[in-house]
């Protein structure tokens, strides 16, 4: 787990510094293409799990738990963003998404169903914390910061740069499939299996957060 996240979120850092929405010299590599400053900037996060040594600090460490977990939600809100965007992008152009070299299932609906589902996740997120006796301000923030946070930045990048929204028929939609013949398409194998997946993470996630209101009522009446 500890590697996927290390990769993932040194990539990012990478591909930032490509686009230009990061600093220069996160784009150096070694000889292999390993991203060598990014990851070294990625490889000082882990050492904030030092903050539970101390007994005062396992809130610190809740906190840090409820930021990645509304960050990774709103992740997904983008993602479907994006494709919706997409989508209109291929209409508008003539595109057929039988074209394609790879087609999702229920397209868009998926889409807007990701849409409102993390949406209202992200939205209620932290809804123990309107509980009567359960306001912390500390809490609070953990859970709605990046909510609030990410608009901002985003509409503080717009400003900041004078960039503008691209129209659907004016998106860049120049694609070059090699292999475009040999279209791939979800099996019903591998969407049960996926399924699966993603019931257990939500099980699991529903689990944890059954189990901290458990910790806080606790925490409330004694």
């Amino acid at each position: 787990m500890l590697s996927k996240c290390r990769y993932c979120a040194s990539r990012t850092l990478y591909s930032l510094s490509l686009d230009g929405h990061a600093p220069k010299f996160l784009r150096k590599t070694t000889a292999k293409g390993v991203p060598i400053w990014c990851i070294c900037i990625t490889m000082i996060f882990p050492f904030l799990s030092f903050l539970a040594v101390g007994t005062s600090s396992g809130q610190v460490i809740t906190w840090l738990a409820n930021l990645t977990q509304a960050s990774q939600i709103i992740d997904y809100i983008c993602m479907c963003i994006i494709y919706l965007y997409f989508f209109k992008a291929l209409k508008a152009q003539g595109w057929e998404r039988k074209d394609l070299p790879y087609v999702g299932w229920a397209q868009p609906y998926c889409a807007y169903f990701g849409l409102i589902t993390m949406s209202l996740t992200v939205t209620f997120y932290g809804y123990t914390t309107f509980l009567t006796g359960w306001w912390d301000v500390g809490t609070f923030f953990s859970y709605y910061l990046m909510v609030g946070l990410c608009p901002i930045l985003f509409i503080g990048w717009k400003l900041l740069k004078k960039t503008k929204m691209v129209k659907p028929g004016e998106a860049g939609m120049s694609f070059s499939f090699p292999h475009a013949k040999t279209r791939c398409c979800p099996t019903l194998k591998s969407f049960l299996l996926n399924l699966y997946s993603s019931l257990k993470s939500f099980r699991e996630s529903v689990t944890l957060l059954m189990q901290y209101s458990r910790s806080r009522m606790g925490e409330t009446y004694h």
